[in-house]
C-alpha cells in the first residue's frame, strides 16, 4: 500500500509538470524560515506498549518546530529542502514516563501550480530520510550478592528506536503579509518507505516505529516574489543615495526584502565627529518589469531614538551599501539574499534573513544575535558577551581565537555538530541523530549559544 502511495504521489508530480510545461513563466520566489510543527500518527500501538509496561498512553498527536526553504518560478517547478523534529510525553508526575521523538529532513521538489506577486501555491513532496526515537524511564533496582536482596537505584532508560527512508507529499500555500514577509501553510502526509530498527526492548515484543499520518505546519518565512526568468533581459535598475544625520539616534533599523545588505563602519573623518555623525547609504533597485520600478523605493524614516531604513513596493530587489558611524546598535531583517556586516562595534547587534547567508566579521558587541530560516551563518571572530545563532536547516560556521574564552552551549536536531583547533577545551558533542555540546573554552567568559534543526554547526579556531 505505501509502495502504491508513494508511486501514486510522483506519478502526480509529473503529471502537474507536464500540465504546466508551457505556461508563461512570469514570477520567481524565494523564501525560508521556521514554525511549528505537528504530527497526527495512529499510536495505537505505541500506546499498547507503554500501558504493558505500566506507563500512561501518550497523546493523539506530536508537536515541534522546524526550518526550511524553497525557490522556484510559478508556473514552473520548486526546489528547497526542509527538517523538523516533533515529541510526544506522557505525564512527567508519574513514576514511569516515555517520550517519543520523531526528527526527520530532506529535499523538498514541487510544483508552483498558481500565484502571483502576493501568494503562491505549490504541490510537492520532501523525500529523505528520518528516526523515530521511543525513550522509556522507568524505576530500576540492582541485584546485590548476598542475602540483603535488592537495593534500588533511582531511574532506568531504555530506547528503541527506527531510522528510515520517507517521502512527504504536501499542499502548501504561502502568502505575502510585507514584501518580504509572509506566512506558509502547509499540510501533508508522512509516510516511511524503507528502514532499520535499533536499540534496546523492554517487556513484551516492541512496538512498530513505522509511524504515517497527517502532517501540518504553519511558518513564519522570509522572502519575497519578483520577476521570473522570461523578463529578466527587461529588467531595469535604478540607483538611489542619500546621506541621513544621526543627530541623538542611537539605532539604525533596516527591512530589506529580496536582494544584500552590505553594512560597514564609516571612515574617521570630519563628518563623523562627537557633534555630528551621518550614515551614507547608495541602493541599487532591481525591477523586472518596466512599471515595478516604479513602485519599488527605499523609505527612510529618523525618529529621536533610532533610525529605519526599509524596501517599500513590490516585484523587484533592493541591493544596500551602508557606511554606519561606530556605536549605534543595529537590527537588521532580510527576506532572501545576503547579509554582510564588516568590522564593527555596537551594543546591541541583531541580524536575521529568511533564506541566504549571513557573514558576520570581527564584531563587537555587548549582545549579537544572527538568525536564518534556511543558508549559512559564518561568524568569524567575534567578540560578544552574549552571542546567539540560530539556523533551521544549513550551517553554521563559527571562527574563534585559539584562546578565547568563552561557555558553548550547541544542539543540532539532525546533523553533524564538531569542535576543534583549541588548546583548552571541556566538552565533547553527545548524541547521534541529535547532537548535543557543552564546552568550556578557557576562563568561560562569553556565553555562546548556537542551535539547527537540520544540518550542521562547525566551532573551530585557525590552525597555526
Amino acid at each position: 500500500m505505501r509502495r502504491q502511495f508513494s508511486g501514486w504521489v510522483l506519478v502526480a508530480l509529473a503529471v502537474s509538470s507536464a500540465s504546466f510545461a508551457g505556461a508563461a513563466a512570469t514570477l520567481g520566489f524565494g523564501f525560508g524560515g521556521s514554525g511549528a510543527m505537528a504530527f497526527f500518527p495512529d499510536l495505537a500501538g505505541v500506546n499498547a506498549y507503554l500501558s504493558e509496561n505500566g506507563m500512561d498512553p501518550l497523546g493523539s498527536f506530536l508537536l515541534g518546530g522546524g526550518g526550511g526553504g524553497r525557490g522556484g518560478v510559478i508556473g514552473g517547478m520548486a526546489v528547497g529542502g526542509m527538517g523538523f523534529g516533533m515529541v510526544a510525553t506522557t505525564p512527567e508526575e508519574a513514576d514511569r514516563v516515555a517520550e517519543l521523538v520523531v526528527g526527520a529532513g530532506g529535499f523538498d521538489i514541487g510544483y508552483a501550480v498558481g500565484g502571483d506577486e502576493r501568494s503562491v501555491l505549490t504541490l510537492g513532496a520532501v523525500l529523505g530520510g528520518g528516526a523515530t526515537v521511543l525513550t522509556l524511564v522507568y524505576p530500576a533496582v540492582e541485584p546485590l550478592a548476598g542475602p540483603h536482596g535488592i537495593t534500588p537505584v533511582p531511574t532506568e532508560e531504555r530506547t528503541i528506536g527506527r531510522a528510515y527512508g520517507f517521502v512527504l507529499p504536501y499542499v502548501s500555500m504561502e502568502a505575502q503579509i510585507l514584501s518580504f514577509l509572509g506566512v506558509e501553510v502547509r499540510i501533508g502526509y508522512l509516510l516511511p518507505v524503507v528502514g532499520v530498527d535499533f536499540g534496546y526492548a523492554i517487556g513484551v515484543p516492541a512496538p512498530s516505529l513505522d509511524l504515517s499520518g497527517v502532517f501540518v505546519g504553519i511558518s513564519l518565512v522570509f522572502g519575497g516574489i519578483g520577476g521570473g526568468s522570461e523578463e529578466r533581459d527587461a529588467a531595469r535598475t535604478a540607483t538611489s543615495s542619500g546621506s541621513i544625520d544621526v543627530g541623538s539616534a542611537t539605532k539604525l533599523s533596516i527591512e530589506g526584502g529580496m536582494g544584500t545588505i552590505q553594512i560597514a563602519s564609516s571612515p574617521a573623518g570630519t563628518s563623523q565627529t562627537s557633534s555630528h555623525r551621518t550614515i551614507e547609504w547608495e541602493a541599487v533597485r532591481r525591477a523586472s518589469r518596466p512599471q515595478g520600478l516604479a513602485d519599488l523605493d527605499v523609505e527612510v524614516a529618523p525618529t529621536a531614538t533610532s533610525i529605519l531604513m526599509r524596501t517599500v513596493g513590490k516585484g523587484g530587489s533592493v541591493d544596500y551599501a551602508i557606511l554606519v558611524p561606530t556605536g549605534m546598535d543595529l537590527d537588521i531583517v532580510g527576506g532572501s539574499g545576503r547579509i554582510e556586516l564588516a568590522p564593527y562595534a555596537g551594543t546591541e547587534i541583531s541580524i536575521s534573513l529568511g533564506a541566504g547567508a549571513v557573514v558576520v566579521t570581527g564584531t563587537q558587541a555587548t549582545t549579537l544575535s544572527v538568525s536564518a530560516g534556511v543558508g549559512a551563518l559564518v561568524v568569524t571572530y567575534p567578540q560578544a558577551s552574549l552571542l546567539t545563532a540560530h539556523i533551521g536547516m544549513g550551517e553554521i560556521a563559527l571562527t574563534l581565537l585559539p584562546d578565547a574564552s568563552a561557555t558553548i552551549a550547541a544542539s543540532v536536531g539532525m546533523g553533524e555538530l564538531t569542535i576543534g583547533g583549541f588548546s583548552e577545551t571541556v566538552g565533547t558533542p553527545r548524541g547521534v541523530i541529535s547532537r548535543t555540546l557543552d564546552a568550556v573554552l578557557g576562563a568561560g567568559a562569553a556565553q555562546i549559544t548556537l542551535s539547527a534543526g537540520m544540518g550542521k554547526i562547525d566551532i573551530a579556531s585557525p590552525t597555526p
